[in-house]
């Protein structure tokens, strides 16, 4: 679809309720932009080191702005900083608005179990994907600038620890 227009370019099965991985990210990035103040600092907790996937590297006790934890998010699809930003927001809570925030946005066809993707629970429709795109497009287009970004270096405070965040997004590098 055209972003600027809205106008739909090709569709196929729009309506059909599918599980969407780690597209789940872009309403947690949502809600984290929204809820958070970007500067602020959260500690990794033991728990969100250990969640299945090491894409972000994080380890427990070291502190990233939630800013960074975003990048780590979305740029390597970081299931550890979804867990360490549902956490710090409170993970009950912050399905719950993930899933208020899609109810809002008409999304009518998507329920989010977790932050990250991870459950099969997480689902919605072409159509509702589109809306919460059209969404941050317009309201929160720092979202799509971090999915951009080629590589981010990061110092975590406490342990120093540097992490190098790379996108494997083969889109990453268009500049439209």
């Amino acid at each position: 679809a055209d972003e600027e227009t809205g106008k739909i370019l090709l569709e196929k099965n729009k309506k059909q309720v599918v599980p969407i991985a780690s597209l789940t990210k872009l309403m947690a990035a949502l809600i984290a932009s929204e809820s958070m103040k970007l500067d602020s600092k959260i500690t990794v907790s033991a728990n969100a080191a250990g969640t299945y996937g090491d894409s972000g590297h994080l380890e427990a006790g070291e502190r990233l702005t939630l800013s960074n934890l975003l990048h780590a998010l979305l740029m390597e699809s970081s299931n550890d900083a979804a867990q360490v930003i549902a956490e710090e927001y409170g993970e009950k809570d912050f399905i719950t608005q993930m899933n208020r925030k899609a109810k809002v946005l008409g999304m009518n066809h998507t329920r989010f179990d977790d932050a990250s993707g991870l459950s099969a629970q997480n689902i919605s429709t072409a159509e509702d994907l589109f809306i919460l795109i059209n969404h941050i497009h317009t309201n929160y287009p720092a979202i799509f600038d971090i999915s951009k970004t080629q590589t981010w270096t990061v110092s975590a405070t406490k342990t120093n620890k540097l992490h190098v965040f790379h996108n494997y997004n083969m889109f990453a590098a268009d500049p439209r």
